[in-house]
């Protein structure tokens, strides 16, 4: 079994690793039924976005703090 929490968080992360930025958009960002699952998951919605947005000092520093987290 998998929570919406792990959905979020290997969703995004597989999703940042193959999507385009067009498909980030509209697969991720824009999806309603995907967006019910980043709402378990902010930080994930955070890193998505701070990528999309070409913001990547927020984008890796957001993942590294979730890397301390649960690493």
């Amino acid at each position: 079994m998998i929570s919406a929490n792990d959905v979020a968080t290997y969703g995004s992360l597989c999703a940042l690793a193959t999507f385009d930025r067009i498909a980030l958009r509209t697969k991720i960002l824009q999806n309603s039924d995907f967006k019910q699952y980043l709402e378990q998951e902010p930080t994930m919605r955070e890193i998505i976005e701070a990528f999309y947005n070409s913001n990547y000092k927020i984008c890796l520093e957001t993942l590294d703090r979730i890397k301390v987290k649960k690493g």
